[in-house]
């Protein structure tokens, strides 16, 4: 509280010494948040807007990235079978406000496809499982904060298969037949 107080009387000094501005002609590039109120509102374009509120003093507003900027996410995109190519969710071809890297790899010996967030993770399977990296297939949520459902990754070692869904029966379904929960990946919204 007393830094909060501190930063505001930082800021209202600053807005002074600037001609006298009030905190309505500054423009987000000029507000630092300072450990400010941070409000998240889902589903809103990607950016920055920083007002003066009620409370006299700033409040940054971050907007999460719209649903119909998203393209489908296939659950396995190379695949022949029809039944695998099947869209579970929307994921981003470029970085949005808080996403983050999906790199996707495959395994040529055994045809699996992998997707991760975790850099390490990426370079260990290139290193050490056999796979090649394709690159960043998209951009997803790290958290659930911009209304992402979790995109769950599971593996079967009889297989050496991976297999992704949002639904958490279809996760509970191939847990069933042999499948290991491998956590979540991230988040991503539903078709």
């Amino acid at each position: 509280m007393k830094f909060q107080y501190v930063i505001a009387c930082v800021l209202l000094g600053v807005a002074v010494a600037e001609n006298a501005a009030t905190p309505s002609e500054h423009d987000a590039h000029d507000v630092h948040t300072g450990g400010l109120d941070i409000d998240f509102e889902a589903g809103a374009a990607a950016d920055l807007e920083a007002r003066w509120n009620d409370g006299g003093k700033w409040s940054h507003k971050f907007k999460c990235p719209k649903r119909w900027d998203s393209c489908p996410f296939y659950r396995n995109p190379k695949s022949e079978c029809s039944w695998a190519n099947n869209v579970i969710g929307n994921f981003f071809d470029c970085p949005k406000f808080d996403t983050v890297p999906l790199y996707s790899l495959v395994n040529y010996r055994t045809w699996d496809r992998f997707y991760t967030t975790n850099p390490w993770e990426r370079n260990q399977a290139i290193w050490n499982w056999g796979y090649k990296s394709e690159g960043v297939a998209g951009y997803i949520f790290p958290n659930q904060w911009c209304g992402g459902v979790p995109l769950f990754r599971l593996y079967c070692w009889r297989s050496q298969q991976h297999f992704y869904t949002t639904s958490w029966e279809e996760k509970q379904k191939a847990e069933d037949l042999g499948y290991v929960d491998q956590g979540i990946t991230g988040f991503i919204f539903l078709p």
